[in-house]
């Protein structure tokens, strides 16, 4: 399963590398070549009649991007589990609400006011879930609306609380801006990977009453991981203490072991035709799972993940919807956010006290254990079949930290 979520990494990777904005890092010739080509570029898609270049939208769509700072999304995600044509699983989420760029060179250092809402189906069984989350580039808060129904536990005092913890995206962060060298190599990186891709004919369409360019586009994965690795590179330079020894390394062979796994990278986008800023992006993922990948020791047979044994492939679909740009957000930071890492401590101390019950005499000073309810009695006969017969030992416990 764990292939999957790389899967959705080089996907954000992909997304986040065609958002970057063009950079002014060159010299004054080649500020003036860069605009006469661009003026050119923009005549030629404006007034040519036909079908025009993909690559040349592309472009274009690079350097709108100068001017964004803000825009509504709308993200819908969808994933399917399945052994050969039979669904095992199925999982959508969607996250809906403006964005604001604070930082135009990182998507990471912006302020978001976000609806998430997601669902889990396995074998007829839905779980379900939303809640909402605002982020800046100091807090995360997020208040939970509806909580997955799940068995032996009561998850309903989330409800309707504003939460917050510390966002620790940009921890380590250089608080000066990226070199002009830094943003060069950027914007060399991106224009390696435009080259190295197969873009499609930009087709003048009408989608949602919008007058837009379609695109469909295929990007060879050796080009892609190494456009990622350019990119952490980069990244790695903007922190204060750099990657950890050999991390950038570890990156990159999961991501490219990842993409392994993924049979081709396909992208379908949408820009509009008037001011060349993205509105669509659709990609569609197809994961292999070698057999072995899946494997789960110590699984009974009778239980639901002994099916997920027989996973082999995994359908991901992202689409996302940009809409809304450069118009004000209304954006309002809780006051009365309860710390998450109190808040949770209460809780969980609490559920202790109300379920557990005591043995032997109050306040003996004994280091008895609770009395078990027959909801955590069940919980730890499920726990032992994956154990194996038997209660695990004292030193089978530790073993688990």
């Amino acid at each position: 399963m764990k292939k999957s979520v790389v899967s959705l990494l080089v996907f954000g990777a992909l997304l986040l590398g065609s958002a970057q904005p063009a950079f002014a890092a060159e010299n004054i010739f080649q500020r003036l070549n860069n605009s006469i080509r661009s003026q050119t570029e923009r005549l030629y898609l404006r007034l040519v009649p036909g079908d025009k270049a993909g690559e040349a939208v592309y472009r274009q769509s690079m350097i709108a991007a100068q001017n964004l700072e803000t825009a509504n999304m709308n993200m819908e995600l969808g994933v399917d589990i399945l052994d050969g044509q039979r669904s095992l699983a199925k999982a959508t989420m969607t996250v809906v609400g403006p964005f604001e760029m604070t930082n135009k060179t990182s998507l990471a250092d912006s302020k978001q006011d976000l609806s998430i809402a997601a669902e889990v189906s396995v074998e007829g069984t839905s779980f379900r879930g939303a809640a909402d989350m605002k982020m800046t580039s100091e807090t995360i808060y997020f208040k939970v609306n509806e909580v997955p129904a799940l068995p032996g536990m009561d998850l309903s005092t989330l409800k309707g609380k504003w939460l917050k913890t510390k966002n620790t995206t940009l921890d380590g962060a250089k608080k000066t801006p990226p070199t002009a060298e830094d943003e060069q190599k950027l914007k060399d990186a991106y224009e390696k990977l435009l080259k190295a891709s197969q873009i499609g004919k930009a087709k003048k369409e009408t989608k949602n009453n919008k007058a837009v360019y379609v695109i469909e586009s295929t990007i060879p994965k050796a080009a892609l991981a190494m456009y990622i690795d350019e990119v952490l590179a980069v990244s790695a330079a903007q922190l204060e203490s750099g990657f950890e020894p050999n991390m950038q390394a570890t990156m990159k062979e999961n991501i490219e072991r990842g993409l392994s796994y993924i049979s081709e990278v396909k992208a379908i986008s949408w820009f509009d035709r008037a001011t060349f800023l993205p509105v669509r992006v659709e990609i569609p993922l197809v994961v292999t799972l070698p057999r072995q990948e899946t494997k789960m020791a110590g699984v009974p047979s009778s239980t639901q993940l002994a099916n997920f044994q027989n996973a082999d492939t995994v359908n991901i679909n992202v689409l996302i919807d940009l809409s809304n740009f450069n118009e004000p957000i209304n954006f309002v930071e809780p006051t009365d956010a309860q710390d998450a890492q109190e808040f949770f401590s209460e809780m969980m101390g609490t559920s202790m006290m109300n379920q557990g019950g005591t043995s032997g005499a109050q306040g003996s000073g004994t280091t008895e254990l609770p009395t078990l309810t027959p909801a955590q009695q069940r919980q730890l006969q499920q726990y032992q079949q994956y154990q194996g017969s038997g209660a695990p030992s004292a030193d089978d416990s530790m073993m688990q930290y």
